[in-house]
C-alpha cells in the first residue's frame, strides 16, 4: 500500500484504512508492526501500532488517529510505503501554508498555548501539523509532528 502524506492531511485515511478499524483489521491491511504499545499492563491491547515513523493509535471506538514525530522524511514499512512529498521535519508553517494553498485547501494557524514558540496549523477536519516557529531546546524551526485523522480541535488546545 502507498500512503500519500498530502493526501491523507487533505482528506483523511485512505481506503482502506479508517478510523474506527481494530486493531487485527490494521494488521490484516499491513502486516508485522515494529513496535506494539499496550494499553496498560492488565489491558494488553494495542494503544498503539508503529509502521516506521507513523504510529496508529487505538482508543476504545478502535483507530483514533494516525500520528508522527520521529522523523525526518516520514518513512514506513515495506507494506505501507509512505510518500511524503513536502512532508518533512525541515518544512517552515510558510512553506505549508503555501503548499495547502495551491491545492484550494484552506487552513487556519492557532498558537499552541501549553507549547511556547510552537505553532498548529489545522487542515480541514481531518489534521494538524505542529511546528516549531523558533527554535526550541536547539531545535531549529519546523515541522515537529503531524496528526491525520481524528477531529482537528480534539488534539491541541482549543483556540
Amino acid at each position: 500500500m502507498v500512503l500519500s502524506l498530502v493526501d491523507a492531511l487533505i482528506g483523511g485515511l485512505p481506503h482502506p484504512l479508517r478510523i474506527g478499524m481494530t486493531s487485527e483489521e490494521l494488521l490484516g491491511e499491513l502486516g508485522a508492526t515494529d513496535l506494539v504499545v499496550p494499553r496498560s499492563r492488565r489491558d494488553r491491547r494495542p494503544a498503539i501500532l508503529k509502521y516506521g515513523d507513523l504510529e496508529f493509535h487505538f482508543g476504545e471506538d478502535g483507530l483514533d488517529r494516525m500520528f508522527s514525530d520521529t522523523f525526518t522524511i516520514p518513512t514506513g514499512t515495506d507494506r505501507l510505503v509512505v510518500d511524503a512529498a513536502w512532508v518533512t521535519r525541515s518544512l517552515l508553517i510558510e512553506e505549508a501554508k503555501q503548499h495547502i494553498a495551491a491545492l484550494s485547501i484552506t487552513c487556519r494557524a492557532l498558537d499552541d498555548r501549553r507549547n511556547a514558540g510552537h505553532v498548529d496549523l489545522f487542515v480541514g477536519t481531518f489534521s494538524v501539523l505542529k511546528f516549531r516557529v523558533a527554535a526550541v531546546d536547539q531545535e531549529p524551526p519546523g515541522l515537529e509532528s503531524f496528526t491525520v485523522g481524528a477531529p482537528a480541535s480534539s488534539t491541541t488546545s482549543a483556540p
